[in-house]
């Protein structure tokens, strides 16, 4: 025979804290056992610690795009010098690709 103490879940110490008592919450025209309740309530807290983690990956995303741009002129005129000097390298391995060629 079904007994309404047969609905009652074993609620963490946690979820009792926040109120959880009875086998039944009342929303709108439905009506949720506690373990869905708790259930939803833990789906809701972990995302909100997934967007705050999301938001702290973003930053970090935009230091690091911000920390590996150069800094100074200094290093920007470095910078395009060794650019520079890459293209010459390439100018002058592409003379010798065509006189193979030829």
């Amino acid at each position: 025979m079904f007994k309404i103490q047969d609905l009652y879940v074993s609620l963490s110490s946690e979820d009792q804290a926040l109120g959880w008592r009875g086998p039944f919450t009342r929303t709108a025209n439905t009506v949720k056992s506690t373990a869905e309740c708790v259930y939803l309530q833990r789906i809701g807290k972990l995302k909100a610690y997934l967007v705050r983690a999301l938001a702290v990956v973003d930053g970090l995303e935009e230091e690091t795009e911000q920390s590996e741009k150069p800094q100074t002129v200094a290093e920007v005129e470095m910078l395009e010098e060794k650019l520079r000097g890459a293209i010459d390298e390439l100018r002058a391995r592409k003379v010798e690709l065509e006189s193979e060629a030829a």
